[in-house]
Formats: structure tokens, C-alpha cells, sequence
């Protein structure tokens, strides 16, 4: 007997010209492992900046992660970030 599900969902919500927000996530189980994770962000971007912050989770055959993603850009200067 095989099992596997795959469940993905997708939502974007633009509040204005510059700023939107996103919501993701995925399900997917098969016989020999089980994938999840959820995403959530923000991006907001002007002429002269641009600024996007995300939260991740994942979890793996019983690991657990949540991440934090973030990049800003301001004219040539960029700096990124990423803690676990």
C-alpha cells in the first residue's frame, strides 16, 4: 500500500503599491519521509529602500526549525541576515 499527500497553499495580499504580505505552505508525506514547513513575510519597497522580513518553520521526521529571513537594501548598500 503507498501513502503520499502533497497539500500546498499559496496567499499573497498587496495592501498598497509597496508593501505586500505573503503566506505559505506545504504538506507533502510519501513513504519514506514527511516534509512541512509555513512561511510568512513581508516585503515593503520604495524608490530608495527595500526591506524584506520572513519567518520560516520547517519540520523534518521529527526536527524542528524556525528561521528568521531578512534583506534590506538601501540604494548600493545591502545587508542580509539569517538566524536560526
Amino acid at each position: 500500500m503507498r501513502t503520499q499527500h502533497n497539500l500546498v497553499l499559496q496567499v499573497h495580499l498587496q495592501a498598497c503599491q509597496g508593501l505586500r504580505f505573503t503566506l505559505a505552505a506545504q504538506d507533502s508525506v510519501t513513504e519514506k519521509a514527511s516534509v512541512s514547513f509555513a512561511r510568512i513575510g513581508t516585503h515593503y519597497k520604495t524608490r530608495r529602500l527595500f526591506c524584506r522580513l520572513q519567518y520560516r518553520r520547517d519540520q523534518e521526521e521529527g526536527k524542528r526549525s524556525l528561521r528568521r529571513l531578512s534583506k534590506y537594501a538601501l540604494g548600493e548598500t545591502e545587508a542580509v541576515s539569517s538566524s536560526i
